[in-house]
């Protein structure tokens, strides 16, 4: 078993230091994720995670949960340096792309169907999105579809959650909108 301490400041969401909790969070979600892809784990899947943060990392490291690949992308620039310098594990890759976020990226570039992923030729079995939507300004939703669609496979399982009420029914349209098979 493995680990990774994420230093604080590199931290982001409502649940900073509480590191039970978010394994716990975690750990259920991976286990969710693959008993709705009809698995019985996540080895031989590759999972794509837009907006990662660090709860994942973690968690896959910690309890050594089987995975085929995960991709994590994040606009933290700072977070993703940190996890690409001391994760050393083959199946787990990280990426910066440099959009446009209030809270994460003020100094990023606008987000558009033209922006580009640095995972070429890669393929996803499962995409997540957990709040992404809710970080995002309602005119990126359809950039942000746009972007991930050359990346998953025909038949996909998308993942998204929003924390916020007032978000949740025009994520639900998008989600069904793009519904994959």
């Amino acid at each position: 078993m493995s680990s990774l301490d994420v230093p604080t400041e590199l931290q982001r969401g409502g649940r900073v230091g509480h590191s039970d909790d978010n394994l716990a969070s975690s750990l259920w979600l991976l286990d969710r994720i693959a008993q709705l892809s009809g698995r019985e784990n996540l080895a031989g899947a590759a999972v794509l995670d837009m907006g990662c943060g660090n709860k994942f990392t973690q968690t896959i490291l910690r309890e050594n949960i089987a995975i085929g690949s995960y991709t994590g992308i994040d606009v933290y620039r700072d977070l993703i340096e940190y996890l690409q310098s001391s994760v050393d594990d083959p199946r787990l890759e990280y990426q910066h792309v440099d959009i446009h976020n209030a809270m994460y990226n003020t100094e990023g570039k606008p987000l558009s169907e033209l922006t580009g992923l640095n995972v070429p030729d890669a393929h996803f079995d499962i995409v997540c999105l957990f709040s992404v939507f809710t970080h995002l300004a309602p005119h990126d939703y359809p950039a942000m579809l746009k972007l991930l669609r050359p990346y998953i496979k025909p038949m996909v399982y998308w993942y998204s959650a929003c924390s916020s009420m007032k978000w949740r029914p025009m994520a639900r349209g998008i989600l069904r909108a793009f519904t994959i098979s």
